[in-house]
Formats: structure tokens, sequence, C-alpha cells
């Protein structure tokens, strides 16, 4: 590395710590949304919330919109659930 290039990484490691140490000191941002919840059910909670059958949903729950978590649980996301009728035809009864 030539001289004039250490001299130059040198100047902005000051700059950039500068800028850091000035975001330091500023006050949180209250613009920020608030973070909301995710609701996650495990795919039996949601067939007993939409009367769905157990081996129906987990046959469907690619097109159900579930996915299946790092635990390798099957899981449907409370508000893609909302979005599927209780009375669901292809589902059985």
């Amino acid at each position: 590395m030539s001289p004039s290039t250490f001299s130059r990484l040198s100047e902005l490691h000051a700059e950039l710590a500068r800028a850091y140490a000035e975001l330091a000191q500023q006050e949180p941002s209250s613009t920020s949304p608030e973070p909301r919840s995710v609701d996650v059910l495990r795919i039996r909670e949601a067939c007993t919330q939409m009367r769905w059958s157990y081996s129906w949903a987990v046959k469907h729950w690619r097109e159900l919109g579930g996915y299946k978590d790092l635990d390798g649980g099957l899981k449907i996301l409370a508000s893609v659930l909302a979005r599927h009728s209780r009375s669901d035809p292809k589902a059985p009864r």
C-alpha cells in the first residue's frame, strides 16, 4: 500500500468514527412504526381453528400459505390463515 493510500484510509476511518459518534449521541427516532407481533400458528392449531382435518392440511400446506419452520414443523401466519374461509369447499368436514 502506498503512503497516500494509507493516509486516505486513515482519514476515512476518522471521518467514519466521527459520524458514528454523532449518531450515538442522537435521540432515537420516534417516527419508526411500532414493531408488530407476528402471530404464527402450528398446523394443528390452524386445523382446530378452521375445522380442517389434519391430514388434509398437511397435504395442502403449500396451497394454504404454510411454511416449514427451522424446527421442521408446519406453520402458518395468522394473517394468511385469515384469508381462508372456514367453509373451504376443498376441506373435508
